[in-house]
Formats: structure tokens, sequence, C-alpha cells
């Protein structure tokens, strides 16, 4: 029922109005406190993600620092190899230009051969004459005798 302003409310309205405006704000209350307590649990979830994210910030920030000293190890290695390696160039550069090529040990053992050869072939030649020596000897002596 509206009334003007000017017009008065009975006790019974009154209280019937107070009554109706108490359940609504009691229905708004229970909603809000549900609304506060789902908020409190949500917010209460996002602090323990976060404290999650800084421990997960704080082992990246370890991984970080050892991959760091991981790669000044590697760069150090590298500087050995980088050495070793000059080192290693170096030394097979001296072996190359000191080593024996295919074709001069081939005319080197040719050459031995030969001489070997030569050797064998005097060796039997002063063998064959010892022995016709000797023979000439022996009828020299027998010749001589007579």
């Amino acid at each position: 029922m509206a009334r003007n302003a000017n017009e008065f409310v009975t006790r019974t309205e009154f209280l019937n109005e107070t009554h109706l405006i108490r359940g609504d704000i009691k229905k708004l209350d229970e909603k809000l406190g549900t609304g506060i307590n789902s908020l409190e649990q949500r917010v209460g979830s996002l602090d323990r993600r976060v404290g999650s994210l800084e421990v997960a910030v704080g082992s990246l920030g370890k991984t970080v620092g050892s991959l760091g000293q991981t790669v000044g190890s590697l760069d150090g290695n590298y500087k050995g190899l980088t050495k070793e390696f000059i080192d290693f160039k170096v030394r097979l550069q001296y072996v190359e230009e000191n080593m024996m090529h295919k074709d001069a040990e081939k005319r080197i053992l040719d050459r031995i051969d030969a001489f070997a050869h030569r050797v064998e072939t005097y060796d039997r030649k002063a063998w064959v004459h010892d022995e016709r020596f000797k023979q000439i000897e022996t009828r020299l002596t027998r010749l001589e005798s007579k």
C-alpha cells in the first residue's frame, strides 16, 4: 500500500515491514557471508599458489645460477680444448712434413732389394770362386807331387 508522506503507519504495519526488511537483510547477509567465505577461500588458495610460485622462482634462480657455473666451466673446457687442438695441429703438421711418402718408401725398398740381390749374387760368386780355387789348388798340389 502506497501512502503519502504525511500519512502515519500503524505499529503492526511498521513491524511487518521491518520484519520483511530484516528477513531480506538476513538473506542478503547470508549471501554476502557465503560470498565472502568463498572469496576468503580463493584468496587463501591464491596465497598458497603465490607461495608455491615463489618457491619455484627460487628453484629456477638456483638452476640459472647452476647453468651459469656450467657455462663458465664449459668455457674453460673450450679454451683447454682449443689449446690442445692447436698443439695437435702443430704436431700433425710436423709429422706430415717429416713423414716418408709411399712412393719414397717404395723407391727405398726397391733399392734395398736391389742391393740385397747384388750382395747375394756376390756371395754366390765368391763361394763358387772359392770352390773353384780349392779345386785348382788341389789339382796343382797333385800335379806338383807327380
